[in-house]
Parts: structure tokens; sequence; C-alpha cells
């Protein structure tokens, strides 16, 4: 088939029926494998034709150069269009070499259950070859999109140490290895966004291995440097594959640095399902495709000081901002289900466009079942927890609602929600946080990074989210204890987090409550409130703290009030309050029993009174304080 491609797949089908009456143990498995051979030769002489010897594109991101050989193809899923008008960009035409089209046109956002049919029209689908070798067959060589580095992005003077240094322990101990930086850092590098640990990915051997030459070299070669300062203590991650954890790796410091290390792999899927693979050695191209998502399949080379693209579309899905998978989606998210999630915050975070069949995937029952059988409840809730801080936190309240995957965090049913209740609610969370991100409210105090601003806001959000659904609750303190041990029992979200949703909810409705609001336009008098309730207002604003001013937002989102949070700072000023958000307390326990007081509950009593006339005198003074205490000791002996 090399010098005449296939026109169709009628031959295909034929060999297939012909296999069909064949005696075999896994006919289905047999004939599929070889449908995904037969498409890739059909294919291959077109693309070849259609590649020149070499394209490059010099951009301002750097300089992309690709050299095509007489085996190279490296587009993983080449989709021609049936769209007569599709276009496509340049650098998306060069990184793949040849004149297929993978979309017609941009995608806007995340899509609407509504427009999956109709976000992506393709007539054909052409398998990469490396396909196949995730099944069990032999792959070809693949060249992959190189991207130059030094056009790109600059190394920070540990990082320039710590790549010299492994180059220097191959050298010189002349291992037969080549050594990348795989995955998140290439991509923040290129995005130009703070890196995190960084993992290295060896060939042809293991990270363990590859450690102990490290140790060897720094022993023989750098006797005199202070071989705890440039490595720390290696740690063994060991490789778990009943939770979809495939791969072993090590970790360690490198001056100072978090690093991982593990091997280049292949993955051979012994069961029919494709449950469980067994992992090997693997080429670069490989590894690529068994990676979750495109922009994760970068490679950073360490010897040729460039970034490597083997699966042809991660620099261009970079640049476009576009998440997908390098594989057929549910093949991806069978092997592990996790990323369905893991897609969601690579949203939020980075503020990217879906794939729709990766989208689709994400919301099949297949998926939701993998999660539940295949996931456990620590890798749920860390997930969560690492969503909490994105910047575009919404994106990931709008994915979770509409894949239904807030199941495994937020189960309604038990709160009697239907679908209009969940969308109204979703809706009051994005205005929230686009109220807030506006206004700048959480920014209350200064030094704060934006990770910490984004997860106080996000959180405030998520108790905005939930806030219809418990609006009738009275007991305060049941509904948080209910709330944070539901999140926990469903997906060990941590504690410190459900509690500070819970925390943030019952403000909420406590503020709702204390401000006698509702849905009319009818703004509060000071006049309407006793000295009961003004002193609750002022422990109310106590408790609020710095996040006052984005609760009283929140609050006028929630009765769609406009001006509500500055009608209710006025009567904070009015009613003399507004010192309450810092109040901190001027007598103690040790000053109680000094008044010859006996130690038990009455302490707390007496506390709690002078912590109350503290609310109502905002030029309360210590003195002032423990005149007061006096004055109610002596009262309570005189009746």
């Amino acid at each position: 088939q090399e010098s005449k491609p296939l026109a169709t797949s009628r031959s295909t089908i034929d060999i297939e029926k012909a296999l069909a009456d064949r005696p075999s143990r896994q006919p289905r498995m047999l004939s599929q494998s070889l449908r995904w051979a037969f498409l890739a030769a059909s294919r291959r002489a077109p693309l070849r034709r259609s590649m020149s010897a070499s394209s490059s594109l010099s951009s301002g991101s750097g300089e992309i150069a690709r050299s095509s050989g007489s085996s190279s193809h490296t587009a993983s899923c080449l989709i021609r269009s049936s769209s007569p008008g599709a276009t496509d960009s340049p650098l998306f035409a060069a990184s793949r070499g040849c004149d297929a089209v993978g979309f017609d046109g941009e995608i806007e956002g995340y899509p609407s259950p509504s427009t999956y049919s109709s976000s992506r029209r393709c007539s054909s689908v052409a398998w990469h070859p490396t396909m196949a070798s995730r099944r069990g067959f032999a792959s070809s060589s693949v060249e992959p999109v190189v991207l130059t580095r030094k056009r790109s992005f600059a190394l920070s003077e540990t990082e320039e140490r710590i790549f010299s240094l492994l180059r220097n322990t191959i050298e010189h101990l002349k291992l037969d290895t080549r050594a990348r930086v795989a995955g998140g850092w290439v991509r923040n590098k290129l995005l130009g966004v703070p890196c995190g640990d960084v993992d290295f990915a060896m060939e042809k051997m293991t990270g363990e291995v590859f450690a102990g030459h490290l140790q060897r070299y720094l022993k023989e070669c750098l006797p005199t440097e202070n071989k705890a300062h440039v490595l720390g203590a290696t740690h063994v991650v060991h490789a778990n594959p009943e939770q979809s954890r495939h791969l072993e790796t090590v970790r360690t410091l490198l001056y100072g640095q978090l690093i991982d290390i593990a091997h280049l792999r292949s993955e051979i899927y012994t069961e029919e399902d494709g449950r469980i693979p067994k992992a090997q050695f693997g080429s670069p191209a490989d590894d690529a495709y068994r990676r979750d998502f495109t922009v994760n399949a970068l490679y950073y080379n360490l010897h040729t000081d460039s970034v490597e693209d083997y699966t042809g579309r991660g620099l261009e899905d970079l640049e476009r901002m576009i998440l997908r998978s390098p594989v057929p989606p549910m093949v991806s998210l069978k092997e592990d289900p996790l990323r369905a999630l893991r897609a969601i915050r690579f949203i939020a975070t980075f503020d990217l466009k879906i794939d729709p069949e990766l989208f689709q995937a994400m919301s099949s029952e297949i998926v939701k079942i993998g999660i539940s059988t295949k996931v456990s409840k620590e890798r749920l809730g860390h997930e969560f927890a690492r969503m909490i801080p994105s910047a575009h936190f919404h994106r990931a309240m709008r994915l979770l609602i509409e894949s239904e995957l807030y199941l495994f965090f937020f189960d309604f049913r038990r709160w009697f929600w239907n679908s209009s209740t969940i969308e109204r609610s979703l809706r009051r969370c994005e205005m929230v946080l686009d109220h807030l991100a506006r206004v700048g409210a959480s920014d209350t105090q200064s030094g704060q990074s934006a990770s910490t601003v984004n997860e106080q806001r996000n959180l405030l959000s998520v108790a905005a989210f939930l806030f219809e659904c418990f609006q009738d609750e009275r007991d305060s303190s049941g509904l948080m204890l209910e709330l944070r041990d539901h999140m926990f029992e469903l997906a060990k979200v941590p504690y410190v987090l459900s509690q500070q949703i819970g925390d943030y909810l019952v403000l909420l409705l406590n503020g709702s409550r204390l401000w006698k609001l509702d849905n009319s336009e009818t703004s509060s008098s000071c006049a309407m409130f006793t000295l009961r309730e003004k002193i609750e207002i002022g422990d109310w604003v106590n408790r609020c703290g710095s996040q006052l001013s984005p609760i009283l937002l929140v609050l006028e989102v929630l009765f769609e009030q406009r001006g509500l949070a500055l009608r209710l700072e006025t009567h904070l000023i009015e009613l003399d309050l507004r010192h309450c958000v810092h109040l901190p307390p001027l007598v103690t326990g040790a000053d109680v029993l000094k008044c010859g007081i006996p130690t038990g509950a009455r302490v707390g009593v007496l506390l709690q009174q002078v912590r109350n006339w503290q609310i109502l005198h905002s030029s309360a003074t210590r003195e002032r304080a423990l005149e007061q205490l006096r004055d109610l000791v002596a009262n309570e002996a005189s009746t």
C-alpha cells in the first residue's frame, strides 16, 4: 500500500470479515488493530506527497523547524474538514507538515450541550501509527516539531545548574541515555507562568538507576562540594496500576529544586478493556502519545536545547489555547478517568478552550463509572483543591455542572435540587466572581499573592452557589458540619477548604437574616434594630473580618439589589459597628479569676458580656473594659 494508497477502507472490512471466520481468542481486538494499521497505511502516501522536504516558520514565540524523512508523519489524528470554507493558521499547517485541517474555525469558550454535534465537522480520521503501539503493535519512527528554546524562554540560574549537572553526568559516565524535561514545566515556560517541580524523562533508563548514577558522579567528580546542598534524599514513588498510577518515579531535590525522574515508556494493554497497561521502555513519541493532553506532551531536550513536539499538535494547541488529548478522548479517559477533572483544572487555570470531543467523553457515563471505581477519594479531593486557586474558576464550575462531574463533590439530589435551581445558582456564582473581580473587593490585605486572593474569592463563590440550597436553614453550626462532612464523604475534600466554604455559607445566611434582607428594594433603617440585634450584627461583622466587603457584595448579587453593599456599609457607620471588623479581646480569663470568680462556665459568660459591651463602644480601652468587668461582678454579687 506504500505506492498505491487505499481509496476506501473496503479492503480493511473484507479482511475483518475473513478474520472473523478464523478461530481466535480475541478476534475483535485483532481486527480493530488491523483496521488501525490499514487506515494508517492508506493515509501514509498522501501525507508524504503533501509534505515538503522541510518546512519552517519564524514567529514571535521562537523558531519552528521541521525536517521530514521518509517515515515522518506526526499528526496524531489528522482530520479533513468537510467544510469548504475552513482555514488553518500558518503555525498549525507548518507544525503538522500537511494540508489537513484539525478544526473548522475557532472554538469560543466551552461548548454548550446543544452545540456538541455542530462544533466539529469531519469526514475522515487518519490514525497515527503510534496509536497501534499503544495497543501492542510496532510503531514507526516519528520526527518531532522542534522549537528553539533560546528564542522562546529563559532558564533560571538554578535550572541552568540542574540541567548542566545532568548533562555532565551522562557525558562523563558515558551513559546510554538522554535527558528531557517533560510535562507542565515546558508548558508553563512557553506560557510565561511560574513553574513548580521539574519532571525529567530518561531514555532507556529508570529514574532510580539514573539517580544512582547521579550520586556516583557527584562522589567522583565533585568531591569537595557539599553533596547535601546539591542532591537531597531520594524517595521512590512506586507504581499503583489499580489507582491509575502506572509509572514508578524518583523524587529528590537538586540545588533546592524539587524534581521527579522517570523513564520514557510505552504501554501494552493486556486486557481487552485496556484497564491495566504493561509499561516498558519507549521512545519519546510513545511517551508523548500516552500523556493526558497535547499541551502536556511537550519535551525540553537538555542536549539540543530545544522543545520537541512529538504529537505534532502540542505547540499549535498551546498557541491557540486549546485543550485536547493526543489520542481519542475516550481512550485517554478510560486509561485514567481522573484526566476529566484534570482537564477542568487546566481550563480554569489557563483559560483554555476545550475540544468538543473531549467534553463529550468527559460527560459520558463510562468515565463517571471509571472515576467511581478507579480513582480514590483522596485524589478527587486533591484535584478539587487544586482547582480552587485558579484565576478562571467560573469555567471550572460551569464545566463541572454541564458534565455532571459535580456529583463527585456536591450531591444536590440529597437536597432535592432540580436542573433549573442548579442553573440559577450557577449564574449567581458566575455573577459573584465577575462582581468581585471588577470591584477588586477581596484585595483587602496588602501583600497577598494572586493565588491567595483567588482562593478566598472562589471559596466565597462556592458558598454563594450553595446559598439557595440552604436559604431556609436555621441551624448554622449544624449546617457547616453537615456540608463539611458531606464533601469529605464524597471526595475527601480537605477539611480546611470544606470548612471555609461552610463558614462563608453561614456568614451569608446569617447576614441575610440579621439585615432582614429580601428580594424587594426596600432599605433598612437603623431604628429597626434593637440593642440585641446590634450586638448580633457586630458579632457577625467581626466573624466576617477582612472579607466583610466581599461578603456584602455577594449579598448584593444574591438579593439582586443594586447598591445594597454601599447601603449596608453606611448602616454600619451609623450604628457605630464598623470597628467590629477588628475586635481584639480587651480582657482575658485570668482577669476574671482575679475578680474572685471561680473556674467554671461563669468565666465564659462574663467574658462574653464584656465583649458585647465592647461591640457597642467603639472607643473601648482595656482600662474601661476592666472597669466594666468589675461592675458586672459587683452587680452579680449584689443580686
